[in-house]
């Protein structure tokens, strides 16, 4: 992916370039969010900083777009639980199901599917996990 100034070099306004790449939320704090539903991403660019590994912190994606994406950072000390939409599922899990993601790690989930094609099937997020 470009840089915002690159592509504000290659003619667009800076508005668009931002908007290119996403929102960006910092220092989320997840404390006291357990289970789907309670805490959804508002951002495609989301760093997680705060969670209590007793009450399995969570995060809900929402419904977007085939081939949109979030990225969320996981800088807290404790797995967080990531919720697809009510009825989804991520990465081929069971629906409805969260995916784990641990401490320090950074997951790019990829909407594979069309909500609004009548027949498609379960939606899902695909799951890219940094190493």
């Amino acid at each position: 992916m470009s840089t915002r100034k690159e592509m504000i070099q290659g003619g667009l306004w800076y508005q668009e370039a931002v908007a290119t790449q996403g929102a960006f939320e910092t220092g989320v704090n997840l404390t006291g969010f357990a289970g789907q539903g309670t805490r959804y991403v508002v951002a495609s660019n989301t760093v997680i900083t705060t969670t209590v590994s007793s009450t399995g912190d969570s995060i809900t994606l929402p419904v977007g777009d085939q081939g949109d994406w979030i990225q969320l950072v996981n800088y807290s000390a404790n797995a967080v639980k990531v919720y697809p939409p009510v009825g989804w599922k991520v990465h081929n899990g069971s629906v409805n199901a969260s995916y784990s993601l641990t401490a320090n790690k950074t997951a790019i989930f990829t909407q594979t599917t069309d909500p609004f094609t009548i027949g498609s099937g379960t939606n899902e997020y695909f799951a890219a996990l940094s190493a």
